[in-house]
């Protein structure tokens, strides 16, 4: 789960970089940024055995040059946290994390869908 924070953290911090972001879409950028950090050190409260050294990002991000690109690659970030969230969330027992796990995947998808992604359709769900 730290590494899927630090990896989210990363990609937020390089969709921040194009210097005329829309201020509405900068706001949007960084509340997500923060949401991650703050879901990184909340992980880390409740689970103390885990080491705080964040992994190597395993995958190059190019800083996007304009909003459309930061906001594409901010979906994408989310896109990629969902699943990794749903293993976390059905893989463990916790309450604590348990409430984490179901907090951080609303918040994902909610954000990822507001960034321009797809929602995705769960299998078993009526079409």
């Amino acid at each position: 789960m730290l590494q899927l924070c630090s990896q989210a953290i990363y990609g937020y911090e390089s969709a921040l970089a194009p210097p005329r972001l829309a201020s509405i879409t900068r706001r949007a950028l960084r509340r997500r940024l923060t949401s991650w950090r703050n879901l990184r050190d909340a992980v880390l409260a409740a689970v103390p055995e885990l080491q705080p050294d964040p992994a190597p990002v395993g995958y190059e991000v190019r800083p996007p040059s304009d909003n459309a690109g930061a906001r594409s690659l901010a979906a994408e970030v989310e896109a990629a946290a969902l699943p990794i969230l749903g293993a976390w969330l059905a893989g463990t027992t916790s309450a604590v994390q348990r409430r984490l796990g179901g907090d951080a995947l609303g918040a994902s998808s909610t954000a990822m869908v507001g960034f321009g992604g797809a929602a995705l359709r769960w299998p078993g769900w009526p079409g």
